[in-house]
């Protein structure tokens, strides 16, 4: 989220930013985001982020006076490093006084306010107990492989709820349907001959973002990007994403949007949000079940304001079940649906009957730690985001509003669907190796001359592609090798006789050449992301990057929307100051400029002066 940014800062503005803690290859995980061991050798993720989370952890986990301690009164805003290690090693220690069993328990069933999850594999998550109860698991009659467990729809929508639409298809099942239906002459479409597009695919639509962190934000962002006019309403304070770094993080969450910070417990807050509600098509936000009642964006009171609107509701686990008071944030979805344990891949867990020294602990929480890094919150927000563009449209073809909801746990089940299913018989998800390379010797990066290389060949003729570009006929021949079966039993010395062939040539010479034979070979960047966007030609000539500009970091390039549409193109923004846009907002909803500064000088609204980085 930050990377593309920060370089460009730390060379425009060296004295503000001075260096980038991502490049650090063997950082820690933060202790807000600590994967810790339990008494019976299994491991859990902790995920509390928020600073009243993480004082709520600190206490239910028995902790509580380390706040009598000087070292740890501001946890976990930690300055010295040597007081952020001593507190993970208390933490990591507590943890392993219950079992996973007995921490569930107590953080389901007695201290509600603390998130953390065990660590799963996506199989492992189909029993799940709000997994099971959301539907996000359904059982489908598959005609190959007999009874199926997998995921039903990514979202759910009250009033044209998603469904399952029956097993895959057998190879060539409706050919004869399909075929016959070319047939039936099919009428043009005039309907919309005569009006001219939209500049932009969502042009006119307005969605009012109440969320906060990244999930949600994100999700506004990409709406944004579609042309809709997104607008977040933060608090007095801001999101907690505009802490650090001077909330250069948010150049990538609020990309795009209108920016309000108002105080909604106020008499004066509610009256803004009683007339922007009617102005809305679609309210978005991710709070616990009772905070939207709390500041009058509950279903209810938002309908009685605006009866056609969509309600989009992004939440950590659902609205109703055994887990759905409990909060989540990032890490909790990569924990729970299988992402993290195959990113940090095979043997990434010790046995749970070893013994392990507290240094040994460290290690093995700071991988977990760095399985999770980027993936959770992002996944969430693609689903968030596709769910509000077909509430949208659903809302157009059927004429009904829209009670949209979805959830971390089941975005990341989706971006874990190669695995998240089960039945008699299915074999296992493949894990990349310790080292991280690859899965297997087909699928991994090789040690070059003088850097690295990824080789993808998953297919037969893949195989037999790469022997022929490397003139190597003998591994095509050889009986180990030459079957799927064969190369997956012997991977092992697979590995051992390309290696030192890939060491042979520099990475380019190895793209140039065995990609002009058809063959999946990339240079691996050895750089970073901003290295490569910034200087790599293909990126430059497809147009991946954009300029844009921010009131107080000047211009810099983005990566460019997602998506684009020849006719209706998306557009890309720069980040918002918290309260950027409340004058032009409020004037659309009647109020003067005297108004509006009073309102400010009363502690109901705030903004940001714009001053630049100089």
């Amino acid at each position: 989220l930050t990377q593309f940014i920060l370089w460009q800062m730390m060379i425009k503005f060296p004295e503000t930013f001075d260096f980038d803690p991502t490049t650090i290859a063997l950082r820690a995980s933060p202790i807000q985001y600590l994967p810790v061991r339990t008494k019976d050798g299994k491991w859990m993720q902790l995920a509390n982020l928020i600073e009243r989370l993480f004082r709520s952890e600190i206490f239910a986990i028995g902790l509580g006076h380390i706040y009598d301690d000087p070292r740890f009164v501001d946890a976990p805003n930690l300055v010295e490093p040597e007081d952020r290690e001593a507190l993970r090693r208390l933490i990591l220690t507590r943890m392993q006084e219950k079992t996973e069993a007995e921490w569930m328990d107590l953080f389901v069933n007695e201290e509600g306010n603390v998130a953390a999850e065990p660590f799963m594999t996506a199989t492992e998550a189909l029993s799940h107990p709000q997994i099971i109860h959301s539907g996000i698991v359904q059982n489908v009659e598959d005609p190959t492989v007999g009874s199926m467990r997998q995921l039903g729809p990514a979202f759910y929508m009250d009033g044209s709820p998603p469904r399952i639409q029956g097993p895959a298809p057998t190879l060539g099942q409706h050919t004869d349907e399909v075929l016959k239906s070319l047939e039936i002459p099919v009428p043009p479409n005039n309907t919309t001959a005569s009006k001219p597009p939209p500049k932009h695919p969502l042009e006119g639509v307005t969605v009012l973002d109440l969320s906060t962190v990244i999930a949600g934000p994100l999700a506004g962002s990409l709406v944004a990007e579609l042309g809709a006019r997104v607008i977040r309403i933060e608090t007095l304070d801001g999101d907690w994403m505009r802490g650090g770094n001077n909330g250069i993080a948010s150049n990538r969450t609020m990309a795009g949007t209108e920016g309000l910070s108002l105080d909604l417990k106020t008499e004066e807050g509610q009256e803004i949000l009683r007339r922007l509600i009617p102005k809305t098509d679609v309210l978005m936000h991710n709070m616990r079940p009772g905070a939207p009642e709390r500041v009058g964006i509950g279903l209810d009171q938002v309908r009685e304001l605006n009866p056609d609107i969509n309600y989009v509701y992004v939440s950590g686990y659902g609205s109703s079940g055994p887990y759905h008071h409990r909060p989540a944030m990032h890490p909790i979805g990569g924990a729970v649906a299988g992402g993290a344990l195959t990113q940090a891949g095979r043997d990434a867990l010790p046995p749970e009957d070893a013994e392990m020294t507290m240094e040994e602990i460290v290690e093995v929480s700071r991988v977990l730690g760095r399985a999770q890094d980027v993936n959770p919150d992002p996944n969430t927000s693609m689903v968030a985001s596709t769910a509000v563009v077909v509430g949208l449209y659903t809302r157009q073809r059927t004429g009904k509003p829209q009670y949209i909801e979805t959830s971390m746990i089941q975005a990341n089940a989706y971006a874990n669907a190669d695995d998240f299913f089960d039945y008699e018989g299915k074999p296992p998800r493949l894990f990349p190796d310790s080292e991280g390379y690859g899965i297997h010797a087909l699928d991994r990066i090789y040690e070059a001359l003088g850097g690295w290389i990824f080789l993808a060949c998953p297919m037969q003729d893949d195989w037999l592609a790469l022997c022929s570009a490397i003139e190597r006929p003998d591994l095509r021949d050889e009986p180990r090798f030459s079957t799927l079966e064969g190369r997956q039993e012997n991977d092992d010395a697979l590995i051992a006789e390309l290696a030192p062939l890939f060491k042979t040539k520099t990475p380019q010479e190895w793209e140039t050449e065995l990609s002009a034979k058809d063959v999946g070979c990339v240079r691996v960047e050895d750089s970073n992301m901003f290295g490569f966007f910034d200087n790599d030609e293909h990126v430059r000539e497809n147009g991946f990057t954009t300029v844009v500009e921010h009131k107080r970091f000047g211009k810099f390039w983005r990566y460019s929307p997602i998506l684009n549409f020849s006719k209706t193109p998306s557009k890309a923004g720069g980040g918002i100051l918290r309260g950027e846009h409340t004058m032009p907002i409020l004037k659309d909803l009647g109020y003067t400029e005297d108004e509006i500064h009073a309102l400010k000088a009363k502690g109901v609204l705030d903004w940001e002066e714009p001053a630049p980085l100089s």
